[in-house]
């Protein structure tokens, strides 16, 4: 077997992994009966499949039909390649260990329960985001396993889009349900990336805002 093939099948394997674990999550995340309190997830949800489905379709001709990304190979060495592989599998411990603190209040569109509480522990204390941190990484380790061009700057695209377009209606919506808490959690917290912006300061009162249609 060819280094290629090598490559292509360990990104199987941690695509897998992934899909396994956030099938898992999905049954482990019980409703409660609690009920929605905000929900702006008109076109969110719709976006978010879309991009999966453009991923999985990929990575099915990437596999059996590779002849059709020779063009946009990349030639990376195997040290680097091996270093996605090590992305990836990080990228999922992050993806676990941000869905345990998580717990019954993630949902894949923009949505609040009634009791909703604000998460700050576990990976909430270095980053508010960090599901989008992790998918970064996650993509960053595809591009770099796959050696493609074409798969890394189209997977990460689709991401940013998803981010640009999610982002600042799901910070309006955290900041309208949670108020003074939010406002102050997101003035001591970067957004993405650890300690890339911490000023300390805090309020105490703020305008809630109205939610971003």
């Amino acid at each position: 077997m060819t280094e290629d093939r090598i490559f292509a099948w360990l990104l199987v394997i941690v695509y897998v992994t992934y899909s396994i674990i956030k099938i898992n999550v999905q049954k482990i995340k019980k409703f409660n009966g609690n009920s929605i309190e905000i929900d702006i997830s008109k076109y969110d949800i719709v976006i978010l499949n879309s991009f999966i489905l453009i991923e999985v379709v990929i990575i099915f001709f990437f596999i059996f039909f590779p002849k059709y990304f020779i063009w946009a190979k990349a030639d990376f060495s195997i040290y680097v390649r091996i270093c996605g592989f090590v992305l990836c599998v990080f990228a999922l411990c992050l993806f676990i260990w941000t869905h345990k603190h998580l717990g019954i209040y993630f949902f894949n569109s923009l949505k609040i329960k009634k009791n909703h509480k604000l998460i700050v522990s576990g990976p909430y204390k270095f980053v508010r985001h960090p599901m989008y941190s992790t998918y970064y990484i996650f993509n960053t380790g595809i591009f770099l396993i796959s050696s493609n061009y074409f798969i890394g700057i189209l997977w990460l695209s689709c991401l940013t889009v998803l981010v640009l377009y999610r982002f600042r209606k799901e910070e309006e919506m955290l900041r309208m349900k949670f108020g003074i808490e939010y406002i102050n959690y997101h003035r001591i917290t970067p957004a993405f990336i650890p300690y890339f912006k911490l000023n300390g300061k805090t309020v105490k009162s703020i305008e809630k805002p109205e939610v971003l249609n």
